[in-house]
């Protein structure tokens, strides 16, 4: 056999011959170069690409005189124009230079047509929103405003148009990197924004879905006792709204909603689903003696540049500062010079599924007091992107069916006795008026004033939190409620097929009959989406509210002793960690934990915690997980995974009841109904739900719970929209930043249940007027002001929003010239 001679050993470097040294030395000279050019485009070039001229003078068409922006340090506008139409067009202007993209993207999602931008994964999204028809409200409403409406509306979309049509080059470098047209902006599309964030603060239906689910799976009965408690603590012995002894006299179907994907998809939050607190201390318990008002909205503010956007407004008939949604004219939380407001959620019942019958003997028509009718039909067309089509994109044609009360949101129904579909009716789509009450918040002069303004607020259901310059302070409900007879709105309402068909809804609640209230004995306001409604109050209102926690820790603070609250006490109270639900419950979770050697160093962690959800203890984590995971002990077995985690994974619908069982010690809920041959105790179950802590969290934060520090878990992400996941998510974006508070606190930090302590839901941004500084009022974003990769001005705020570093919103003309950065006129 001849043996293969081994290959030659490479030479050493010293040994290699002087060309290929070169050879190599070269290429990898070449490549350094490549990659220093790359970092060099993407530090310095790349970024420039996405800027907007600030400074210097623009001809444009639109304008009726000279308009000029102010931008500050933080890059927020302050619009000077000689008349209410220019300051809408200047505000159109400068809301489309920082904002334009994502104005489009909360458009497409608006009129449900994500699908262009993402593709197959946003085809239900897009059946949902057309289904829904936010864009059906706001076409409908475009054709009867009224001519000041109409005006200000046009006034907006045409200074967004000259934006595009003037400055092209200047149109944000997201389009080109989305593979996206931007488009001209109408009056419809600022409708729909607003119609999409009346959807967003609407709440009720994810209650009848829920409701109707527990009865599908355990029968109307046992129901009722999760439905939820919903308390006021302002009354005494605390005015209760139970909703299963609302629902008492009602016997509904098995419906099987949870086989109805296109149902439970609506209730889906989005960005614009508001949580909120907002209070206001009148003269006598302010620092100072002037009214000092108080705003952070919850959204989900993560997408970069967050969902609010600020911006100043000085005219001859008006000097305001405040922030709302980019694309509404006008805004919702600020001041101008004599009025202040802020708004939370407060969830009047506006929406109502009905149980409608399909005609036996004729599927396109349904059953309505004896006589068939047809269903009302609307063919549209999804445009999806898809890159194995021709021209990267597909069509695919979809048909939304409706009755008199609103769209079909279901397939025919299973289990229930003939065909049978759900259909949803929604006050905003059908109580619209000429007047949308946008302009008031800038020009009103007095709390009277504001107020009835507010008659004309259709389209979303606040709580308006406002003050005056002369002292006076007040809340009101906002919005149109239905006047239900017989059936308050808890379940889905049964039409019945065969008798003459009558209206549950009577009409609309009276404006002068809207919960409200001005000027108490106790000098001060707040809400914090917590029940609100008077035991004596004559209407049905709604049935479902936030826990009453985070209220009860503000009425807390207000009634501290001391000599008024001055600005910083406000802007402390907006980051009290302080939990409720906590203080209630840790005593008897630390008892229950340690009485077994796995969970003893549970309750070790618990014992001596001061109740804060601060980011440098463990205790929180402990706290938080063991009663999530003790409420799925309570309700899983009977339940089924399913139906519980739809349940739990709505806080507002069980943690009262739920607190209420824990308080009384008892319940048959306790017990496990897997296990016949015993009777578990609720301190079995904290017990069983300290072991599932512990064998979940050891594997992620260690074998130690007095490590498992809050900020290692409760963490908060801002992704750019163009970047979401995957390689350079974080360097387009942030890395998740440890945050204080939780769902319960003033401090809020709302997380999923799907994604445990990850915050999705936090002020977006946070707001404190004092009427006796006429200089600034301080106030932070949840993000920045411009929504454009690399911009400066797109993430800046974060550190002071984290931190509570005061920041601020210019007011007078003095304030605002010490601190402008740029000046751009726009001619006519």
């Amino acid at each position: 056999m001849t043996e293969t001679a081994p290959p030659p050993a490479a030479p050493p470097d010293s040994e290699v011959p002087p060309k290929r040294r070169r050879w190599w030395k070269r290429i990898l000279v070449s490549l350094l170069l490549v990659v220093l050019g790359a970092a060099v485009a993407a530090v310095v070039i790349v970024p420039r690409q996405n800027m907007f001229q600030v400074n210097g003078e623009i001809t444009i068409n639109g304008p009726r005189k000279p308009i000029t922006i102010v931008r500050d340090e933080k890059g927020m506008p302050y619009i000077h124009a000689d008349n209410r139409r220019d300051l809408f067009f200047g505000q159109g202007f400068a809301t489309a230079q920082d904002r334009f993209f994502q104005m489009h993207l909360m458009k497409l999602r608006a009129c449900g047509r994500l699908t262009e931008l993402a593709g197959e994964v946003a085809r239900d999204l897009d059946i949902r929103s057309r289904t829904i028809g936010l864009r059906r409200a706001a076409e409908a409403h475009s054709k009867i405003l009224d001519d000041e409406n109409r005006d200000i509306f046009q006034a907006f979309a045409d200074g967004v148009n000259a934006f595009l049509d003037t400055c092209p080059q200047d149109i944000p470098l997201e389009f080109q990197l989305a593979g996206l047209e931007s488009e001209q902006w109408q009056i419809v599309d600022s409708l729909s924004l607003l119609y999409l964030m009346g959807w967003d603060t609407s709440a009720n239906l994810r209650h009848e879905v829920i409701g109707q689910a527990l009865i599908d799976v355990i029968g109307p009965e046992k129901a009722r006792e999760l439905f939820p408690l919903n308390i006021n603590p302002d009354v005494k012995a605390h005015s209760q709204s139970d909703a299963g002894e609302d629902a008492a006299q009602i016997v509904p179907e098995q419906l099987n909603v949870l086989s109805q994907p296109l149902l439970t998809s609506l209730m889906d939050s989005g960005p614009l689903h508001v949580g909120s607190n907002n209070w206001v201390t009148g003269k006598e318990k302010s620092a100072g003696g002037h009214v000092i008002l108080s705003g952070d909205p919850h959204l989900d503010p993560r997408m970069l540049p967050g969902i609010m956007y600020a911006a100043g407004y000085i005219g001859p008939e008006m000097r305001a500062v405040g922030a709302g949604v980019p694309g509404i004219p006008g805004f919702i939380i600020g001041r101008n010079e004599r009025v202040a407001c802020s708004v939370t959620n407060n969830y009047g019942d506006v929406q109502d599924l009905y149980v409608e019958t399909v005609d036996p003997n004729n599927a396109e028509n349904y059953l309505d007091g004896g006589e068939s009718i047809p269903f009302q039909t609307i063919r549209e067309t999804l445009t999806i992107k898809d890159s194995a089509a021709l021209n990267g994109l597909r069509t695919e044609d979809i048909t939304i069916r409706l009755t008199s009360r609103g769209p079909v949101v279901t397939e025919v129904l299973s289990g229930v006795s003939a065909d049978r579909v759900l259909t949803l009716r929604w006050a905003a789509a059908e109580s619209m008026l000429p007047d949308t009450g946008l302009a008031a918040v800038l020009t009103a002069r007095s709390v009277d004033d504001l107020e009835d303004s507010m008659r004309s607020v259709t389209a979303v259901i606040l709580n308006l939190v406002f003050a005056d310059i002369d002292g006076n302070i007040a809340w009101r409900a906002i919005g149109r409620v239905p006047l239900r007879t017989p059936a308050t709105g808890t379940l889905p309402f049964v039409v019945d097929p065969e008798n003459p068909a009558e209206d549950n809804w009577k009409g609309w609640i009276p404006f002068e009959e809207m919960p409200h209230t001005s000027n108490p004995e106790r000098n001060w306001l707040g809400t914090a989406n917590h029940w609100l409604i008077e035991p004596d109050y004559v209407h049905y209102y709604s049935n479902y509210a936030s826990a009453s926690f985070r209220y009860r820790q503000l009425k807390n603070r207000m009634a501290e002793d001391k000599d008024g609250l001055s600005v910083d006490d406000h802007w402390s109270i907006q980051r009290d960690t302080k939990n409720l639900l906590a203080e209630a419950v840790t005593p008897l979770l630390i008892d229950a934990l340690a009485e077994d050697e796995t969970t003893q160093p549970l309750a070790d962690v618990l014992r001596g915690w001061d109740c804060h959800d601060t980011v440098d203890q463990s205790a929180p984590t402990v706290f938080q997980t063991v009663f999530t995971e003790f409420a799925r002990e309570t309700f899983e077995d009977e339940l089924g995974m399913e139906t519980a985690d739809l349940m739990l994974g709505t806080w507002y619908f069980w943690q009262e009841r739920l607190l209420h069982m824990i308080r009384a010690g008892q319940s048959s809920w306790f017990d496990d109904q897997s296990t016949s041959d015993v009777t578990e105790t609720m301190e079995d179950l904290i017990r069983r739900a300290g072991r599932s802590t512990v064998e979940k969290l050891s594997p992620k934060l260690g074998r130690n719970p007095a490590d498992w520090m809050w900020g290692r878990t409760h963490t908060m992400q801002f992704d750019n929209p163009i970047r979401r996941s995957g390689v350079g998510r974080e360097w387009l974006g942030t890395s998740p930043r440890a945050v204080d508070g939780s769902g319960e606190t003033l401090y809020r930090g709302w997380y999923s249940l799907k994604d445990p302590h990850k915050v999705a839901f936090a002020a977006a941004l946070r707001m404190v007027v004092d009427f006796g500084d006429s200089e600034k009022v301080r106030a932070v974003l949840a993000g920045g002001s411009a929504g454009r990769t690399f911009h400066p001005h797109q993430k800046d705020q974060l550190d002071a929003y984290f931190t509570g570093e005061p920041l601020h919103w210019w007011f007078s003309d003095k304030a605002i010239a010490e601190h402008e950065q740029s000046r751009l006129v726009l001619n006519p």
